[in-house]
C-alpha cells in the first residue's frame, strides 16, 4: 500500500510538471498574495524505531493528513505552521510481560508471561518550518529547502491485551504525550493557476528524545503504555495543493 501511494504521487507530480509548461503560466512570477492555505497527504516511512517489543524496527508506515498555513515574505523566505492527523494500528506479541495474575495474588516473585496486544493509537502533529526558495524571482517551478520542528502528540491509546495464563485486559489512555522531532525538508512548488499551486516534499525527521536500545528504553512491563510507538528517524513524502490569498502587495512579472 505504501509503495503504491508513493508511486501514484510520483506520477501525479510528473503530470503537474507537464501542465506547468502551459504558456499561459510559464513566465516568471512573484507572490502577489502573502498567505497560502495548504492541504496534503503524507506517507510516512520509519526506518528505525522502538515498537514496545524490545529493539524491533517500528512498522509505523501510515498516511498522515495535514493542513497548513504559510506566510511568504517579500524576499525568498517563508514560514509555515499547521496540523497533521494519523492513526496507527498493530498487533504485538510480548514474551516477557509481567503477569497481572501474579500481581493480584501477591506472589513474592512476579512470574512472566506471554502477552498478545492489539494496539490502536491516534496522533496529532504540529509542524513549524522556515523555508528558503532557491530561485529569485520565483518561477512556475520553485525548489526550496526548509528547517523546522514537528511536535508529535499521542492523544488516544487503546489496548486489548490477552495473556497466556490469565484473563484479558482492556485499557485506554487519553492524556497527551509529546515527542519532538527536528525536521529537514526539501521540496518543489509548481504553479498551476494564478492562485493555485501543487507541491511535493521530502522530509527527514530525527527524534530529539532518543531512547534507543543502549539509552535505557522504557520496558513494557514497567508501563504498558510506554515505548510502544517511538519512531526515531522517519522519512515523509508529502503531496499537497495550496491556495494563495490575502491583499495583493506586488505584481507578477507576467502582468
Amino acid at each position: 500500500m505504501m509503495k503504491r501511494t508513493v508511486f501514484l504521487l510520483a506520477i501525479l507530480l510528473c503530470s503537474l510538471l507537464a501542465q506547468a509548461q502551459n504558456p499561459v503560466i510559464k513566465s516568471n512570477w512573484q507572490d502577489a498574495k502573502p498567505f497560502e492555505l495548504r492541504v496534503g497527504i503524507a506517507p510516512m516511512l520509519n526506518y528505525y524505531g522502538l515498537d514496545g517489543t524490545s529493539t524491533n524496527t517500528d512498522p509505523l508506515n501510515e498516511l498522515m493528513y495535514n493542513l497548513g498555513l504559510k506566510y511568504n515574505f517579500f524576499n525568498q523566505l517563508s514560514i509555515e505552521s499547521g496540523i497533521g492527523f494519523f492513526r496507527y494500528r498493530n498487533d504485538y506479541t510480548f514474551v516477557n510481560a509481567t503477569s497481572p495474575c501474579g500481581l493480584q495474588s501477591g506472589l513474592p516473585q512476579i512470574p512472566s508471561t506471554t502477552a498478545f496486544i492489539q494496539l490502536k493509537e491516534t496522533y496529532l502533529i504540529f509542524p513549524v518550518y522556515v523555508s528558503y526558495y532557491l530561485l529569485r524571482p520565483r518561477r512556475v517551478v520553485n525548489p526550496y529547502i526548509s528547517l523546522g520542528f514537528r511536535n508529535q502528540v499521542t492523544i488516544y491509546t487503546h489496548q486489548n491485551i490477552e495473556f497466556a495464563d490469565c484473563a484479558p485486559l482492556e485499557r485506554e489512555r487519553n492524556d497527551w504525550r509529546n515527542q519532538v522531532y527536528f525536521s529537514a525538508m526539501t521540496g518543489v512548488d509548481v504553479r498551476l493557476k494564478q492562485n493555485i499551486s501543487a507541491s511535493l516534499r521530502f522530509a527527514f525527521d530525527q527524534n530529539l528524545q532518543d531512547v534507543r536500545p543502549g539509552n535505557s528504553p522504557p520496558p513494557l512491563n514497567y508501563d504498558p503504555f510506554a515505548g510502544f510507538v517511538i519512531p526515531f528517524r522517519r522519512l515523509t513524502f508529502d503531496f499537497g495543493l495550496s491556495y494563495a490569498f490575502g491583499k495583493k502587495r506586488g505584481r507578477s512579472e507576467s502582468e
